[in-house]
């Protein structure tokens, strides 16, 4: 199993924008050597086709008929059929019959549960013959682009353009759905903050572990990680993320206060939460959420959907606002802009930001040295081409104590530009703060404070940097027990509705 710190780097890639799916970085080559496959376009082209298809529709109607053990009967036939009757299940999962509705759609979900490493091999199928530039894997390629699977559609369509010369498609950002995170938050939180993913950059397995010290860095790491993620991959599929929604309590400390994450993007949630019970998380249901987590620190994890992943750490489960959190996405709506100071910094965001944050600074927040003089901060990103720029502006309403707090600035990133260009050395994921700390510029003037910065990267890089440090600090704890693959069975659960 990969190192715990290996597995953070990936992490912080994804979130930093360095890539946007966990298969980015499952070299093609690696990926069909562990299945024992020798690539060739024709060998690619037979694994695109599609399973063939089993006539289920007499066992499909029976599961609106007969007895429990009838239908139960039924869903075992249909499993075994697998794939093959997917098609078919499709065409009724949104049937008038609600009971029968009911077990298709429980069916569909068990049957794609089961067959995960069919569907991680169909991407990187799509994906090879993009990168092996198979004109003659166009046909099929372009029957794909309808494909209703997670992933297929968007895979192909990067393929053929690799085929065709063309500039990669990008991924629409739901800015909808960014925002709709965003309400869900509670009041009672003094930071804010949201990474949007807009790389088209794909960062290969090797990129990563470059990023980590040099000790770890070798092609034995490499070679453990890129097993450990086709394991997790053909265990819960591939994952996606688009954007991350970030909040601190207003008041933190060592028994009080919490951390909320917001994870926006594609996955299985039900595959996620098998593989977490496959962890020894236990879990316990939230006003019919099904929450994951344990105590020391408190962690809650939980997926209301395939497009939506939420995980509170605390110092213990209950100073989580768990509750609150899942009445918030039953509603879809929660508190936090009524809180009238967050709400104001919120406004001064730039919308075009691909990156930003908010500090309300709350009487406990008062506590750190550099941000007592200040009232509110609001920091922006923008990025042109391989360029990120910041720019963090600071209101207080006393202007010496505002000048003090950015002499006091000054003489930390005057101290940081001698010392952090050795740490590079290290440490390489610590390049772009070299770069932010080396073209950081302040201002004071009034009670109002600035601070521009520019590298070359991501925003989120500057954004996660803090939880770079805090994964780094924890990479000689005990490594956590490896996870056994999930097991499914390959039949039909219980009848769902026994009774009609």
């Amino acid at each position: 199993m990969a190192s715990s710190m290996g597995m953070f780097t990936l992490l912080m890639a994804m979130l930093s924008g360095g890539a946007t799916e966990l298969l980015d970085f499952v070299p093609t080559d690696a990926y069909w050597k562990a299945k024992n496959v020798v690539v060739s376009a024709e060998a690619l082209i037979a694994e695109t086709q599609e399973p063939r298809q089993v006539d289920a529709s007499a066992h499909i109607a029976q599961l609106g008929a007969g007895t429990p053990e009838d239908r139960e009967k039924a869903a075992g036939e249909i499993m075994k059929i697998g794939l093959g009757a997917l098609r078919q299940l499709e065409r009724m999962k949104n049937d008038p019959d609600q009971e029968l509705a009911m077990r298709v759609n429980t069916l569909i979900q068990q049957i794609r549960l089961a067959n995960k490493p069919h569907s991680v091999r169909l991407l990187m199928a799509i994906r090879t013959l993009g990168e092996i530039k198979a004109a003659q894997a166009m046909p099929s390629l372009k029957k794909l682009l309808d494909s209703k699977e997670p992933f297929v559609a968007g895979y192909a369509a990067r393929s053929i353009a690799m085929i065709e010369g063309k500039e990669l498609p990008a991924s629409p950002a739901p800015a909808a759905g960014f925002k709709s995170d965003l309400g869900l938050l509670p009041a009672n939180v003094g930071v804010v903050a949201q990474v949007i993913g807009t790389s088209k950059k794909k960062l290969s397995i090797q990129e990563a572990i470059k990023q980590l010290p040099a000790r770890q860095n070798g092609p034995e790491m490499i070679a453990q990680m890129t097993e450990t993620i086709i394991m997790v991959a053909d265990q819960i599929g591939n994952v996606r993320l688009d954007a991350l929604t970030a909040a601190v309590a207003d008041d933190v400390g060592n028994d009080k206060g919490f951390v909320i994450l917001i994870a926006r993007g594609e996955f299985d949630a039900r595959a996620a939460g098998l593989a977490l019970g496959k962890l020894g998380l236990p879990s316990r249901g939230v006003d019919g959420m099904e929450v994951y987590g344990g105590e020391n620190p408190g962690l809650s994890m939980f997926f209301p959907s395939n497009e939506r992943a939420v995980l509170m750490i605390g110092p213990a489960q209950a100073k989580l606002p768990v509750a609150e959190l899942v009445a918030a996405i039953r509603q879809d709506k929660g508190t936090l802009m009524t809180n009238a100071a967050i709400a104001k910094l919120i406004g001064q965001v730039d919308p075009k930001s691909a990156g930003w944050a908010v500090v309300d600074v709350t009487p406990g927040y008062k506590k750190a040295d550099v941000i007592r003089a200040f009232d509110g901060i609001v920091m922006n990103s923008t990025r042109e081409g391989d360029l990120t720029s910041f720019e963090i502006k600071a209101t207080g309403k006393d202007p010496k104590e505002v000048d003090a707090a950015v002499a006091t600035v000054d003489t930390v990133l005057s101290q940081a530009k001698q010392h952090l260009p050795e740490m590079v050395k290290e440490m390489p994921a610590m390049q772009p703060v070299v770069d932010f700390v080396q073209s950081a510029k302040t201002q004071s003037k009034n009670g109002s404070a600035t601070l521009t910065a520019q590298f070359k990267g991501e925003a989120g890089t500057m954004f996660i940097m803090p939880m770079m440090f805090m994964g780094s600090a924890r990479a000689t704890a005990p490594a956590v027990r490896e996870a056994p693959p999930v097991q499914i069975q390959d039949k039909a659960q219980p009848d769902p509705l026994p009774g009609k």
